[in-house]
């Protein structure tokens, strides 16, 4: 009987490179998916960090926007009151000027009363002969004279039956009445008063009832 060849188990020979190639290929693929993932990490921290200075820069344009409406502001509210100012000083020169103006007027009409005064006491002279030209010439010539003054301003002091009143009248004498409701007041007018705008040009003088005891 022939003996049966012992056989040895064929032994499969393994390359050592290919071995050293299949494993470093997952490694390489887990090195670069850590690679990739902290580039993807690195572009989200540069993509927050962005959008911070984003933030700052709008908030920053914010604060710029509202320094400048505060200044303007305050240029609205500093044009307002020159505005005012000027007004003021406008209306202070014109109220001025009026005053002026006035004073001036006052002195003119004061310097007519004298003529006034004369009309009044030459017409007095003449009532005798009220039929006379000279007469009614005198006449026209102080009702021409009194709507003058009348229409510019001049006004005459009320005097005769009225209260004695310091402020438009003088008192440059007295005279006993003997009824109670002329205590104080003006029973003759001497020389008349007149006002101009409601300032005094001259007071009148007149006599004032004193109640006799």
């Amino acid at each position: 009987m022939a003996q049966k060849q012992h056989q040895k188990p064929e032994v499969e020979m393994k390359n050592p490179e290919l071995e050293a190639d299949q494993n470093q290929e997952p490694i390489e693929e887990m090195e670069a998916a850590k690679k990739e993932a902290a580039a993807a990490e690195q572009r989200e921290k540069e993509r927050e960090l962005e959008e911070l200075r984003s933030v700052l820069r709008i908030k920053e344009l914010e604060a710029k926007v509202s320094g400048y409406e505060s200044k303007l502001s305050d240029i609205r509210a500093y044009v307002k009151k020159m505005e005012e100012e000027v007004s003021q000083i406008r209306f202070r020169a014109e109220r001025d000027l009026q005053k002026n103006l006035d004073q001036q007027n006052a002195k003119i009409f004061m310097s007519l009363l004298p003529i006034v005064d004369n009309f009044d006491r030459s017409l007095q002279a003449a009532s005798g002969e009220s039929a006379s030209a000279f007469s009614d010439g005198m006449q026209m010539i102080y009702k021409q004279l009194k709507d003058f003054l009348a229409k510019s301003g001049l006004e005459k002091i009320e005097a005769n039956g009225t209260a004695f009143d310091p402020q438009f009248h003088e008192a440059v004498a007295a005279r006993a009445v003997d009824e109670k409701d002329l205590d104080d007041v003006i029973v003759e007018e001497v020389q008349a008063g007149y006002k101009y705008k409601d300032q005094v040009i001259r007071p009148a003088q007149v006599v004032v009832g004193k109640l006799a005891n």
